[in-house]
């Protein structure tokens, strides 16, 4: 399911900041992906127990990706 078209806000990089910060000196990457206002589509695979996020990132000369694996949000347990 397609959760989003844009990253994150800016609002959420600043509560966020080192961590965000961290990750992107981390997976330099993928750092453009991974920047407050940039159009990121963001998919969530909802498993029994997990949710496997997957973010994609298309320009004119390179795409990125990034799949990761999580706990299920609490408000989504059962």
């Amino acid at each position: 399911m397609r959760v989003s078209e844009r990253s994150y806000g800016r609002d959420t990089y600043q509560a966020n900041k080192k961590a965000l910060d961290d990750f992107r000196r981390e997976f330099h990457g993928l750092e453009d992906a991974c920047w407050y206002g940039k159009d990121v589509d963001t998919y969530a695979i909802r498993r029994a127990d997990s949710v496997v996020w997957v973010v994609l990132q298309m320009r004119n000369a390179a795409a990125l990706i990034l799949v990761a694996e999580g706990p299920l949000p609490a408000a989504n347990r059962r």
